[in-house]
């Protein structure tokens, strides 16, 4: 580093969170939104949330600013982190964000295809577009629908139970 700080980076090992890089509120949350809409993999993603309001309420701003960005995005509903990396896998999805908060915070937890980790190209490209306001914008008609996928919880149970020798009652 030539000039200034080391800053801290956006993604962590376990994800984005509001203690690091920047604070997870309504204006990051849009602005992750675009990031990722405007990535290369932001065509297809995947959301689901831990349930709790501050995580909900994070998943309406993303929902919102990925499909006003174009993007399809499919709602998993509540659940958790193992069932989005299924989902993400099942579907062929590009990417797949879960949400959770606790303790004051808000954590973003990202896959990519196949449910395994982002590479580490995409969080740059990402990064890059948050600390730099990177954005296109795009025409009212780019605009998507949200896709309920809430359904594919008892997919997973199934899939699940039938992996493990289970069988179903």
């Amino acid at each position: 580093i030539k000039y200034g700080s080391p800053q801290a980076g956006l993604f962590s090992e376990s994800g984005i969170c509001s203690a690091q890089g920047m604070p997870l509120d309504a204006v990051s949350c849009a602005k992750f939104g675009l990031a990722l809409a405007q990535s290369s993999v932001g065509s297809r993603v995947g959301l689901a949330t831990d349930g709790k309001p501050a995580s909900r309420a994070a998943y309406h701003i993303l929902a919102g600013t990925l499909t006003a960005q174009g993007s399809s995005v499919w709602n998993f509903g509540d659940g958790f982190l193992s069932e989005l990396y299924f989902f993400t896998a099942f579907c062929s999805l590009q990417m797949g964000v879960f949400i959770s908060s606790g303790a004051g915070k808000v954590r973003l937890h990202l896959c990519s295809t196949g449910g395994l980790p982002l590479p580490r190209g995409v969080e740059r490209e990402i990064e890059a577009r948050c600390k730099n306001d990177d954005f296109t914008r795009v025409s009212p008609q780019s605009c998507k629908e949200i896709s309920d996928m809430a359904s594919m919880q008892a997919m997973y149970l199934r899939e699940l139970t039938r992996e493990a020798g289970v069988p179903l009652q």
